[in-house]
């Protein structure tokens, strides 16, 4: 049998997806499209519509998801992706990454056989992804798009006009630090101006569901809009997001939307207007409903779905970002807070032991809700540099039961014979590495200390005890493995993309 003929298994992938009140329809998404990836990471932009704890509340099941706070406003898409991108896949080495959006659903016959063809992108290159517009049935109704998006829009275009792709990167790691996703996620290109090999795939699509709700497009045309006009005040990119500037010309200065209006929204949604005769689902749709593969969504509640609730609150966390005083500086320190209380929320910790100065009064204002206490009632612990004298000192007195999670990094310059040490010496007072959250730990920091020996340990688990050696050998591995991060000035880090600093021009 030929090296092609040989079996495999799927290839390791992520996707990436930048997210603003989404309560809608991203529940749907993240569990359908988690079929064909590993990890989900999630870049939310500032959701006040329950978006957020929908995503929690699917963390907290179990879900592979990495959360990014991102609270600046103004739709700077390309720029964080690429930021995300930069950080996220250098520590999770995936081969495949997705960019996709939360309207956006994939679909394919399987995992495998979707990545049969994916094989066949040249490693740096590039997958282009049809994207195919699904339109609401007439007959849906709101609730029936809540509970079943996919089912409530069995009817997609038979043409698109143009036709726009998703991508998706076959990684190469010697691209990681000059790949520019492209606004909307469409493409990507190199910032040294080499070409992109790019393939454009047959028998795979991606599923757009960008109109659902009469509430949902007007908020998408509100907030879209408004999001655009920041990002063009700073970008200067006048013609991008012009099917959101057309709704919300509607919305706000013409006939408005109805029910009755929401298949032809669907139908010119991103199209080039036609002369004559408007497109109707007799003629320019087809009926090809789409299996779901997310099954009941359990977190609607959770989510706000009334237009102008999420329009005004929206308004309110931008005034609120707005005119909230600038982070000190660190004065020397690298302070990566955000990234600290992130480690620290997935476990639900409530009460902390952390150094006391600087770090503790940042925590104490990023994470209110973590209160300061003493070891033997602390459910969770933030030191960071601890050796093992420092180790063997904290360890025992760490209440079983009380104590869930430990979060802390190596010192500087550790190499791979540390690490082990460490590790060996949590190991023996009951206490292992969680790969997931060490990952994500490190993905999210800002500083290069965090970055490589960012460590977040939880009890060992006797069911997953023989997976425990495998977690260690690979942390040891990365350890020995080239290191490359410039740090930016120190500062102290509220948010992850803080050190972007994309602010609206004066």
């Amino acid at each position: 049998m030929s090296e092609e003929q040989q079996p495999r298994g799927p290839m390791s992938a992520l996707a990436i997806s930048m997210v603003k009140n989404e309560a809608d329809i991203i529940e749907a998404c993240v569990r359908h499209n988690l079929h064909f990836v590993d990890l989900f990471v999630v870049i939310d932009n500032g959701s006040t519509d329950g978006t957020r704890q929908i995503l929690e509340a699917l963390r907290a099941e179990g879900l592979p998801l990495l959360i990014i706070d991102d609270p600046v406003f103004g739709y700077f898409q390309s720029e964080k992706t690429t930021e995300v991108y930069r950080r996220v896949v250098p520590v999770f080495q995936p081969e495949l990454v997705y960019l996709l959006d939360a309207d956006e659903f994939i679909r394919a016959p399987d995992r495998l056989a979707l990545e049969s063809v994916l094989r066949r992108v040249s490693i740096g290159g590039q997958a282009l992804l049809p994207w195919m517009t699904h339109i609401p049935a007439p007959q849906s109704t709101t609730q029936q798009m809540l509970e079943d998006p996919l089912g409530g829009a069995p009817w997609r275009r038979k043409r698109e006009e143009p036709l726009y792709y998703k991508a998706v990167i076959r990684r190469n790691p010697q691209d990681d630090d000059t790949l520019v996703v492209e606004q909307g996620n469409h493409a990507i290109r190199m910032s040294d101006g080499r070409s992109v090999p790019t393939v454009t795939i047959q028998g795979a699509h991606v599923a757009h569901l960008p109109v659902r709700t009469v509430d949902q497009v007007n908020v998408k045309a509100i907030n879209g809009w408004h999001a655009y006009m920041v990002r063009n005040r700073t970008c200067h990119f006048p013609g991008q997001g012009t099917q959101w500037q057309l709704l919300y010309e509607r919305v706000t200065r013409g006939s408005g939307i109805q029910r009755s209006d929401i298949t032809t929204v669907a139908l010119d949604y991103a199209q080039t207007p036609r002369a004559g005769a408007a497109r109707t689902l007799a003629e320019d749709a087809v009926r090809d409903p789409m299996t779901p593969r997310y099954g009941q969504l359990r977190h609607l509640s959770l989510g706000r779905h009334d237009a102008l609730s999420k329009v005004a609150l929206s308004m309110e966390q931008h005034l609120s970002d707005e005119f909230r005083g600038a982070s000190q500086n660190a004065m020397g320190e690298l302070m990566d807070l955000a990234t600290v209380a992130h480690a620290l929320r997935a476990f639900y910790i409530g009460r902390l032991v952390t150094p006391q100065g600087p770090w503790e009064s940042g925590l104490q204002r990023v994470a209110p809700e973590m209160q300061s206490v003493k070891i033997d009632q602390a459910e969770g612990v933030f030191a960071p540099e601890l050796d093992v004298p420092s180790i063997e000192a904290v360890a025992p007195r760490l209440v079983a039961g009380v104590a869930r999670c430990v979060v802390t990094w190596l010192p500087a310059g550790h190499d791979g014979h540390l690490l082990a040490q460490i590790l060996s010496t949590w190991a023996a007072y009951g206490w292992e590495a969680d790969m997931m959250q060490t990952l994500s730990l490190r993905a999210l920091a800002t500083y290069g200390d965090v970055r490589r020996g960012g460590l977040v340990l939880r009890r060992i688990d006797p069911s997953r005890a023989d997976k425990a050696p495998a977690v260690r050998e690979a942390l040891v591995a990365m350890a020995s493995q080239p290191f490359r991060w410039t740090d930016p000035q120190p500062q102290v880090v509220e948010y992850p993309l803080q050190a972007l600093s994309l602010r609206p021009a004066a």
